[in-house]
């Protein structure tokens, strides 16, 4: 089953856009009322030359995601396919996450309770897992828990922000074939790896660019995926990974 409506990647969540929320039926007036609140009335087109521009935005970026969400996602999921849980205010998960293909990208508190409009998107959405990206330290298991309502839920995860990335590559791999995987920087200032989430043709691993073990750990992971003929930096210089074998770099 074809999941959205977009060609790029669903994480692509720095994009901004202003547009109509549609509040789920079945959202609760509280978390009607919410999303009502916090978006625009309408969407803003406005011409410019032979194109149009719009924006996707909410007055927080928990909201954006959201917006981004319903234009990726404007059908609810029917139990399957899975709703992407990053932690908010450290982007690094969610910006490895760009590439993973049946399901949004919501960003969340790290712990605490939900706001309802996270709540009624997850319930429009209805997907057959809800899924956090890091440790619980990124999103804590009551978070999860209540943002699942009940449904299967997962976890992406490893000791450092790098090794999250490389598990959340293995699920991209999982999802269907790649040939490709993207290197870009894993500092929080590095902004090429969110572009990278418009990327559909692997996964992206972000590295130290200083380079050290996430580099090696990068190496061993392209090692250990042969159909991954071709690495590709997100901006330079990267660390060369040592351990690509006679496959391209570019």
């Amino acid at each position: 089953m074809a999941f959205g409506r977009l060609s790029w990647g669903p994480a692509v969540l720095i994009a901004a856009l202003v547009v109509t929320a549609t509040v789920p039926a079945n959202a609760g007036s509280a978390g009607a009322a919410s999303l009502r609140g916090h978006f625009a009335s309408a969407a803003t087109l406005v011409s410019a030359g032979a194109a149009a521009t719009a924006r996707l935005s909410g007055s927080n970026r928990y909201l954006t995601s959201i917006a981004i969400s319903q234009e990726a996602f404007p059908a609810s999921l029917d139990g399957q396919g899975s709703v992407y849980l990053a932690r908010g205010d450290v982007l690094a998960d969610a910006v490895a996450a760009g590439t993973l293909m049946d399901g949004p990208i919501l960003l969340v508190p790290a712990c605490g309770v939900p706001p309802a409009y996270l709540v009624a998107e997850v319930e429009r959405l209805d997907p057959g897992r809800v899924v956090a990206l890091g440790s619980d330290g990124s999103v804590c298991e009551g978070m999860l828990s209540s943002l699942s309502g009940g449904r299967a839920t997962a976890r992406l995860a490893g000791p450092d922000r790098f090794a999250t990335a490389r598990a959340i590559a293995d699920e991209r791999l999982a999802q269907g074939p790649a040939a490709v995987a993207f290197v870009a920087s894993g500092l929080d200032d590095a902004p090429e790896p969110v572009a990278g989430g418009q990327l559909s043709g692997g996964p992206i691993l972000t590295v130290s660019p200083s380079g050290g073990a996430s580099v090696t750990a990068a190496a061993a992971w392209v090692s250990s995926h042969p159909q991954v003929k071709t690495v590709i930096a997100l901006r330079g210089p990267l660390p060369v990974l040592p351990a690509a074998g006679t496959r391209s770099a570019v």
